[in-house]
């Protein structure tokens, strides 16, 4: 589906400063099929784990540790790839992008969802 036609609300997880959350099905519950519910993102929704992803603030910077739970990878800040149990820094303006298969067979990865991390009043990915 197209993002950017749902409400703010509906395509926003907040993050309060100086504390973290996880990212996952279980976590944010109907956000991801929110975001994923139409095709062709659907068929990516089963790729996104319950638990897929932590993000802690360990000082007030605006700077996340992100830490991938999931055996689907994900990459930061376009260049940074975490598999299970990899971490990294993420920094307001970063993106964490969810990747999976194409499903067009080829084995190519796809991006099939991105979360941009945006310092507002307060902080939400």
């Amino acid at each position: 589906g197209d993002g950017a036609t749902l409400a703010p609300e509906a395509r926003t997880v907040g993050l309060p400063p100086g504390r973290g959350l996880t990212l996952g099905r279980t976590h944010q519950l109907g956000f991801f099929e929110g975001l994923l519910g139409a095709e062709p993102g659907a068929r990516y929704l089963c790729c996104v784990s319950r638990s897929h992803v932590d993000l802690v603030a360990p000082d007030l910077s605006g700077a996340f540790e992100v830490t991938n739970n999931s055996a689907n990878p994900i990459l930061l800040a376009g260049c940074r790839h975490l598999g299970k149990g990899e971490a990294g820094t993420l920094r307001p303006g970063d993106c964490i992008d969810f990747i999976g298969n194409s499903a067009d067979g080829s084995g190519q990865p796809v991006t099939y969802l991105r979360l941009e991390l945006q310092r507002t009043g307060a902080d939400v990915a």
